[in-house]
């Protein structure tokens, strides 16, 4: 017999406890804000005010079929549109039904459930959608872009160029501290709480990078590129940066903050010889099997700092107006 309590517990309800019993399990903020996000712009609509005892397959079914609105509400459904965004709320819908049943809020089983379930009503994700990948900016456009937004002296710009220059995650730069930087050593060393593989990363400066930090005022108690109110600027900030130039006509492409990593990595990857392993540790990214980080402890800083100082000064040039051979940077590594 269900608990008295689940007679008015909804969908909502149980999501937003969910979400409050777990708030120390987000790796950041930004992961707590996607959760309920997602959920309320998904999921609420349509289930939300739902009873959870009585959410059934169908149910779960509307929430993966709905329409997207434009520019074709005829076709544009959540789960063959938007395939990777649709798969998380999926399995967000699983775990807050999951709750609900823990705490005797419904005795059925989980609609949400994929194998053997949802997978008969549903083609596989892979069989429906392509990967969804961060709009990114073609390396031959980066200096014109870079001169462009040399011109724009606000701090979101700023945090975007410094973002550019050392190929770090938005959520690193936008949590930056004065505390975190070593203008003697030219070191950026981000501490675990702001990354994503939660450990230390140090990070080259190049004197491009130096340049653009000693412009900015260090005011005490507040990070690197502070908000207006002081705190750290929203993911949204550098967004609005790149989307204004986008309508302005000064973009021809449409690109997000993170797609820069991806502009980086194609460069580095095209126009130079530096080694994978550098290439890879150079944006944060953990290098090799388990046996192979337990002999090598260096994070190939010297080597990552002569590949950014090359970065630095591709990002100074004009773009390539015309195909052209690449001729690779002779490797320091």
């Amino acid at each position: 017999m269900l608990a008295a309590a689940s007679q008015h517990k909804t969908f909502k309800d149980c999501a937003e406890a969910y979400i409050k019993a777990h708030a120390t399990d987000y790796t950041n903020d930004k992961h707590r804000k996607q959760w309920s996000a997602t959920l309320k712009l998904y999921a609420y609509p349509v289930i939300g005010k739902r009873l959870v005892a009585n959410i059934g397959m169908r149910d779960v079914l509307d929430v993966m079929n709905q329409k997207l609105g434009e520019p074709n509400p005829q076709s544009e459904t959540l789960w063959y549109n938007r395939t990777e965004t649709a798969k998380r709320v999926l399995g967000r819908i699983k775990t807050i039904i999951d709750f609900a049943i823990v705490n005797e809020y419904r005795t059925r089983l989980n609609p949400a459930v994929w194998k053997g379930y949802l997978e008969t009503q549903l083609p596989a994700p892979d069989k429906v959608s392509k990967p969804e990948h961060h709009p990114a900016l073609p390396y031959k456009m980066i200096g014109d872009f870079m001169a462009k937004l040399a011109k724009n002296q606000s701090i979101s710009a700023k945090a975007l160029q410094f973002l550019i220059l050392t190929g770090v995650r938005s959520g690193s730069v936008r949590d930056a501290q004065w505390s975190e930087i070593d203008f003697a050593s030219k070191l950026w060393i981000i501490p675990a709480e702001h990354t994503k593989t939660k450990e230390e990363h140090r990070v080259p400066l190049s004197p491009q990078a130096i340049t653009l930090l000693k412009s900015l005022p260090q005011l005490a108690g507040h990070p690197i590129f502070p908000s207006p109110r002081g705190g750290s600027l929203s993911d949204m900030a550098l967004s609005a940066i790149t989307r204004g130039m986008h309508e302005r006509g000064e973009l021809t492409v449409y690109v997000v903050p993170h797609g820069f990593r991806s502009t980086f990595r194609d460069w580095a990857a095209e126009c130079t010889t530096y080694p994978d392993e550098i290439r890879k540790a150079a944006s944060g990214h953990t290098v090799g099997d388990a046996v192979q980080k337990a002999y090598q402890r260096t994070d190939l800083l010297e080597k990552r700092r002569s590949l950014m100082g090359d970065w630095a000064s591709y990002l100074s040039k004009p773009s390539v107006k015309a195909p052209a051979n690449v001729v690779p940077i002779r490797s320091k590594a």
